[in-house]
């Protein structure tokens, strides 16, 4: 689901961060989704990024895991039909999750009706999204739940609707810069990709028949 953060960098800069050090002086820490939790959590540790998120948590810097990501911030992730396999969470938010045989995949839209401290600004945000996920969330482990599907917690917020960082509203809440359009762009940039290696004039003649 990477295409998912594709929007972001028009706004902000972003890095991928693949050692304690790349989290120093960040102003938000996103966990993006995760094909395997399990495997992740464990990729997390080898790394000693599970450490440094969990100081970067502690000293006020936002945190955001969406999908795998929002599980990892959980206490637990148990899978009793051996889906993924089970793993510790960071332990950031007291929600736990349960891998289940079947994995929900469906179109959503999220309303965040009031945030307060750190995710203020996206208090009143709507966006569509989508759910394709194992891992369920129970709500009566949830606890902080601040919308559907949506739990926070200080500067801890975790969702597992993916797609919302693709709304410009979220976009611009989130960095507090609006993202310029970019799907020209892109489709721009596919054109050129698609014209440079192909006889364009050939293909003229053949239109033009």
């Amino acid at each position: 689901n990477l295409d998912e953060w594709h929007v972001l960098p028009h706004a902000a800069p972003l890095r991928w961060a693949t050692t304690p050090s790349d989290l120093d002086g960040v102003d938000l820490v996103i966990l993006p989704g995760s094909k395997h939790v399990a495997a992740d959590a464990d990729w997390l540790r080898r790394r000693r990024l599970d450490d440094a998120v969990r100081r970067a948590a502690g000293r006020g810097t936002r945190v955001l895991g969406v999908c795998g990501g929002a599980m990892l911030l959980g206490t637990e992730v148990t899978d009793p039909h051996d889906v993924e396999g089970a793993t510790a969470g960071l332990g950031l938010l007291p929600i736990s999750t349960e891998m289940a045989a079947t994995k929900t995949t469906r179109p959503v839209r999220v309303s965040v009706s009031e945030l307060t401290g750190p995710w203020a600004a996206l208090g009143g945000a709507r966006a569509d999204g989508y759910e394709i996920r194992h891992g369920e969330v129970p709500p009566q482990r949830a606890g902080v739940e601040v919308a559907p599907l949506v739990w926070a917690d200080g500067p801890v917020l975790a969702t597992t609707v993916h797609g919302l960082a693709e709304a410009p509203d979220v976009v611009r809440r989130l960095p507090g810069l609006t993202p310029p359009p970019v799907l020209e762009q892109t489709f721009a940039r596919l054109a050129d990709a698609v014209e440079e290696p192909l006889a364009s004039a050939l293909l003229d003649r053949l239109v033009r028949r």
